[in-house]
């Protein structure tokens, strides 16, 4: 319990992070017609949870708390995503500029728009792909040697 609630405030951090990220993504792909944010979405995220996942179980030598950690961060990660992207869908749609998460096609509707954030091949993908990082990221914290500490 102890180091899950040491995560926590990490994995809020990654939540505004990655909500930070999306809106951010979302706004200067609008502005500059470059279509969805769906690649911001799995790749980002992916690398924060391959960070936190590593420094957690260096720091703690566990691979399961590495794992806790980078997964309670994913969480909060794909709150963030829903989050943020549901009003930002509603606005593309509104600007006619295509799927949020695509930029392709114009939905019909903005609950087309909102419906095509929350696809359950969206939301699993993005998920399957941040729990590759997770375990590579706790793998590789555990797998370091361990830092000698240099006499004074």
């Amino acid at each position: 319990a102890g180091a899950l609630h040491g995560a926590r405030p990490v994995a809020a951090g990654v939540g505004v992070v990655v909500a930070a990220g999306s809106l951010a993504a979302s706004r200067w792909s609008l502005a500059h017609d470059q279509g969805g944010i769906l690649s911001f979405w799995v790749s980002f995220p992916r690398v924060l949870l391959l960070a936190v996942a590593l420094v957690v179980a260096r720091r703690s030598g566990s691979f399961v708390a590495g794992l806790h950690a980078s997964w309670l961060s994913g969480a909060a990660a794909l709150v963030a995503v829903v989050v943020v992207g549901v009003p930002e869908a509603i606005l593309w749609a509104q600007r006619r500029a295509g799927y949020l998460s695509t930029g392709d096609a114009i939905p019909p509707t903005w609950q087309a728009a909102v419906l095509d954030v929350l696809r359950p091949e969206f939301l699993i993908g993005m998920a399957a792909f941040w729990t590759m990082a997770a375990l590579g990221g706790a793998a590789i914290g555990v797998a370091l040697p361990e830092r000698r500490s240099r006499p004074s």
